[in-house]
């Protein structure tokens, strides 16, 4: 092999055109062709080829310039392949480079690098074309073998390209944060690598992999994203079903779905329908764009098996509209035609599930920012019940249909490539026996939450972040504390909105069971939110801190008051009415007087420690008003004492722990508890210790101090006498579990206490939590933290 002069002409080839093989250029699409690189390809698209592939930079083109001359120097190593369009524009592009060597009488090796195809051109085989091209140059200067790298995926394509195993390569990268690696050296890596057994996600690259017999006319459907997987095609059905339903797992920008049509439970639902209102009886009777959406001349060999139109909720309803879309289930069990590890094909038994989401959009300006700019989107899931040897037995991909002005972008597939590792991690969770640890709306609905949410931050939320004086950061606060207003303002309404409210909502979620979405009775709901408030008995906000809280339920028409120990700045910023509904208080529970104290000797245990120079807050003994709904918000020392302070009051409570402290105000961890039985009972004689100090998680890990006093709280709950609920709310906090006691148990109802044998049981409490410390001493600590609260140290949020 000779050195041939160096390319000085910006159209020239960069090497013979003789080395391009006649048979690959024979098969390439009508109108393609197959040629050596040219210097004024930096024009014509192909540096954007090689982004496909993996990281290219800023080249300028003076740096184009000054690489190309220098290859162009050494046209006898580096045979740069381009295959262009019909329209010039550079498509796919492959490299091979020589390799001088001493062995085998001074050989050359061919490696074979940076095979790139663009992504709209998937599916014409314009990569094995590149491959067969490069391996044809080497052979034609003389090389006696030529190499490449690849993942064990795409082993079966590169053997049909004439390639073998042979061995491990092992790879050090330098001047990166990238380890040694050691790979077999029949592979190419690709953009990344894939894992052939599909317990763990690891995407596949679409441009060298076997194409997916999917069934979708290629002329319309682009794959996007694929993956192997391992797991039962049940479990993707599930998860399937749940992403219907909480659309919220894929897309943080949105709140839920509210579901218009489902088939789930329809027994009118007709599959095989040519026209929406032949899929069920009900269709006709829907808003025209409420209508299921078909899939225009459907799915070749697959069955249509269930379908649901929903809205899909932004989370500020401010900056995005809702969206209508179809959502179809398609189920093929036809045979398909894959490729084996050789290449060969074969025809196989398989199950096919194609999820498809059709947006009831004309074009893509309709299309919100959330939802990728698509006409369609299709879901894979080919599942092989003869599992093959070595590869898993499941691959996932998913398919775009793209508008004609809307080309495949980076967000594109950044979107799908969300969307697939969402599937294949939860689809693997429930296969382990994954148990959903939290659950949400348990309580208040999370429609009627959400809508509430989204209606507070839309009014409140602007104003009170650009007026915070807090050093805090207002975000938190303000999210947090609209988010809690919402789910109170919902609570009280099905408390003290009729006779039947704590069982029965009008906004309650509609059914997916083939109905309508029922209506909403706004005029219903509104007479029932005017008769929760005319019976509402008030609030009462223990440790309110920054008071946010207080004025937002206020102004809502939900009346009540907050205390703290210590008035913050926040305060003044408020009306006057609502700076009028805030106090300076010091909580001292009555019960941790002694009977016989007078309330003038506990003030003048209190006055010694507050000096003369300062302002001394109020005292309040937790005694309030029958009935009044006691709120601790992050109230950190006064969290414990609620379910006493309500007992003693015969009060509703909702507490959220944060920081864990006994009944003396000194942090501790608590025990953890088990949760208590519905139908518990305690009595004065009975004060039950369940602890558990050293409690584990499923994992052998120990629970966390949040979760333990977040049980302990519950506990105490139950032991007060009520029916202990626990919500963990949608607010922007790790911390947001509320524990609820709003019902009291039905024995304790039966046997009411007087006052006194109340005073005494919630004394005998305390003690007995408190490791038989008396009552007095747990004053005298109580009180000794007192000074630390009014200085800042401690207290609200």
């Amino acid at each position: 092999m000779s050195l041939t002069s160096p390319v000085t002409d910006a159209n020239a080839p960069l090497f013979s055109p003789d080395l391009v093989s006649p048979e690959v250029a024979a098969q390439l699409p009508e109108g393609y062709q197959c040629r050596p690189l040219r210097r004024s390809d930096y024009h014509d698209g192909f540096l954007d080829v090689l982004r496909v592939l993996t990281t290219v930079g800023d080249v300028t083109e003076e740096q184009w310039d000054e690489r190309y001359e220098w290859i162009s120097h050494r046209n006898d190593e580096y045979f740069l392949l381009c295959i262009t369009d019909s329209a010039s524009r550079i498509v796919g592009t492959g490299a091979l480079i020589v390799e001088r060597k001493f062995i085998h009488n001074l050989g050359l090796v061919g490696h074979i690098e940076d095979i790139a195809v663009a992504k709209d051109q998937q599916g014409k085989k314009l990569g094995l074309r590149v491959i067969q091209a490069l391996d044809f140059v080497a052979e034609k200067v003389g090389c006696y073998k030529s190499i490449l790298d690849c993942s064990e995926a795409n082993e079966g394509f590169y053997v049909k390209c004439g390639f073998k195993r042979a061995g491990l390569e092992m790879a050090h990268y330098y001047g990166q944060n990238k380890p040694k690696v050691c790979r077999r050296s029949s592979k190419i890596e690709p953009r990344w690598m894939s894992d052939l057994h599909g317990d763990k996600f690891a995407p596949l690259d679409v441009n060298t992999s076997p194409p997916i017999d999917s069934g979708l006319p290629p002329e319309l459907w682009t794959i996007v994203q694929s993956s192997h997987a391992n797991f039962p095609p049940q479990y993707f059905l599930d998860v399937s079903r749940n992403l219907i339903e909480n659309p919220n797992l894929t897309v943080s920008h949105l709140s839920r779905a509210e579901i218009s049509y489902s088939s789930f439970a329809d027994p009118t639902f007709n599959p095989k329908a040519q026209h929406p209102h032949g899929l069920a009886k009900i269709i006709r009777h829907l808003k025209p764009n409420h209508q299921p959406k078909l899939l225009e001349g459907g799915a070749e060999g697959y069955e249509l098996e269930w379908t649901v139109v929903r809205k899909l909720i932004p989370r500020n309803p401010k900056l995005d509209r809702a969206l209508l879309q179809s959502c179809h289930l398609f189920v093929s069990t036809a045979d398909i035609t894959i490729k084996d590890k050789e290449g060969e094909q074969e025809k196989v038994k398989a199950e096919r599930y194609m999820v498809i989401y059709l947006p009831h959009v004309e074009k893509a300006e309709e299309i919100p920012f959330y939802h990728p700019k698509v006409a369609a989107l299709a879901i894979l899931y080919t599942y092989l019940p003869s599992k093959q040897e070595g590869r898993a037995p499941g691959t996932l991909s998913i398919f775009y249909q793209l508008f004609p002005d809307v080309p495949l972008d980076n967000r594109l597939e950044r979107t799908a490539l969300r969307m697939l590792e969402v599937i294949h991690k939860h689809s693997r969770g429930r296969q382990a026996g994954y148990v959903k640890r939290v659950h949400h709306d348990q309580i208040v609905d999370k429609k009627r939450f959400g809508d509430t949410y989204a209606d507070l931050k839309g009014r409140y939320a602007q104003d009170l972040i650009k007026g915070w004086v807090e050093q805090t950061p207002p975000e938190k606060h303000v999210f947090e504390d609209l988010g809690i207003a919402a789910f109170l303002m919902e609570l009280w309404v099905d408390m003290y909105g009729g006779e039947d409210s704590e069982q029965t909502t009008y906004l309650s979620p509609a059914p997916i069971n083939g109905g309508v979405e029922q209506p909403k009775d706004e005029e219903a709901y509104i007479k029932k939110i005017e008769r929760a408030k005319s019976a509402f008995p008030g609030f009462v906000d223990i440790g309110c801190g920054n008071g946010l809280l207080v004025h937002i339920l206020n102004t809502e028409g939900w009346h009540g008051w907050g205390f703290d120990a210590r008035r913050r700045k926040t305060w003044s910023t408020f009306p006057s009415s609502i700076q009028f509904q805030l106090e300076e208080l010091l909580l001292v529970p009555s019960i941790l007087n002694p009977p016989s104290a007078a309330k003038n000797e506990c003030e003048s245990e209190y006055a010694g420690f507050a000096s003369g120079k300062e302002a001394k807050p109020g005292l309040h003994d937790g005694m309030f008003g029958e009935g009044m709904f006691i709120i601790a918000n992050h109230a950190d020392e006064l969290t414990i004492w609620t379910p006493v302070l309500a007992y003693l009051s015969d009060s509703p409570f909702i507490a959220i722990p944060c920081c864990s402290h006994n009944f003396a105000g000194n942090r501790f961890r608590a025990p953890h508890k088990q949760e208590p039985s519905s139908t518990s009972t305690n009595s004065a004689d009975d004060v039950v210790d369940r602890n558990d100090t050293k409690p584990m998680n499923k994992g052998g890990k120990q629970v966390s101090a949040y979760a333990s006093f977040s049980s302990y709280i519950t506990y105490l709950t139950d032991k007060m006498g009520y029916v202990a609920e626990k919500e963990h709310l949608r607010i922007p906090s790790t911390r947001n579990v509320a524990i609820i006691g709003r019902k009291r148990k039905e024995d304790i109802k039966d046997g009411e206490k007087t006052p006194e044998e109340k005073m005494e049981f919630a004394r005998r409490v305390v003690e007995e939590e408190m490791g038989g410390m008396s009552i007095e001493k747990v004053r005298e600590e109580w009180i000794g933290r007192g000074e630390g609260l009014m200085k800042g140290k401690g207290g609200g949020h």
